[in-house]
C-alpha cells in the first residue's frame, strides 16, 4: 500500500486502504481500508475505519469519524464527533465540533460550536450560529451572527452580532424563528417569516 504514517499509534491498523497521509500520535490510528484521508496532528481521523477522502488538520480534528467521507476540518477540535458526517468543511477552533450532520461550512473560531443535527448551513464568524442546534439551511456572516438562535431553519443573518442581541441581560431575539432574516450590526427578529434591517440604537 501507498501510505504514509508518523508518530505512535498513526495508522497501525491500515489493511488495504491506500494513499493515506498520517502523522502524529493516534492519527488515522484504526483506519482499515479507509483511502485518501489525510491527518495531521495528534488524534487526528482517529476512530476512521473505512471513510474516504477526508482531511483532518489539527489537534482532535475529525477525532470520531468512522465512515464519513469527503470532510475537511481544519483547527482544534473542528468537527470532533462527528462520525458519519459527509462533506462538512470546518475552518477554526471548535468549529463544527459537536456536528454530527452534513453538507455544512463553519468557518470561524467556535463557529456552530454546539450544532448537532441538521444539514446545509453555513456560518462565517468568531461563534457564528454557536447555539443553534438542529436547523438547516441557515446562513450567518459575522461574528456572533445567530448566536441566539436555538433551533430554527432558512434563516439568515448578516452582521456582527445580527441575530444576536442580549441588552442589560435579557435576550431579545427569539430562539426560536424559521425563514426570517436579520441585516446589519445587532439586528434582530422576534418571530418567523420576518426581516429586520438595521437596529434601532
Amino acid at each position: 500500500t501507498s501510505n504514509l504514517s508518523w508518530g505512535a499509534g498513526a495508522m497501525t491498523a491500515t489493511l488495504t486502504g491506500d494513499y493515506n497521509i498520517g502523522i502524529g500520535i493516534n492519527a488515522l490510528q484504526v483506519n482499515t481500508t479507509g483511502t485518501e484521508n489525510i491527518a495531521l496532528g495528534i488524534n487526528a481521523l482517529t476512530a476512521n475505519t473505512t471513510g474516504f477522502y477526508n482531511t483532518a488538520i489539527g489537534t482532535w480534528a475529525l477525532n470520531a469519524n468512522t465512515t464519513g467521507e469527503q470532510n475537511t476540518a481544519v483547527g482544534k477540535n473542528a468537527l470532533l464527533v462527528a462520525t458519519t458526517a459527509q462533506k462538512n468543511s470546518a475552518f477554526g477552533a471548535g468549529a463544527g465540533e459537536a456536528m454530527i450532520g452534513s453538507f455544512n461550512t463553519p468557518i470561524g473560531h467556535d463557529a456552530m460550536l454546539n450544532k448537532t443535527s441538521g444539514n446545509e448551513n453555513s456560518s462565517l464568524g468568531w461563534l457564528s450560529w454557536a447555539q443553534e442546534i438542529t436547523g438547516s439551511n441557515n446562513v450567518g456572516i459575522g461574528s456572533s451572527s445567530g448566536r441566539s438562535v436555538v433551533n430554527g431553519s432558512q434563516n439568515v443573518a448578516i452582521g456582527s452580532e445580527a441575530m444576536y442581541l442580549n441588552i442589560a441581560g435579557m435576550n431579545v431575539q427569539e430562539d426560536t424563528v424559521t425563514n426570517s432574516m436579520a441585516l446589519g450590526y445587532r439586528s434582530y427578529t422576534t418571530a418567523s417569516n420576518q426581516i429586520w434591517i438595521g437596529n434601532s440604537s
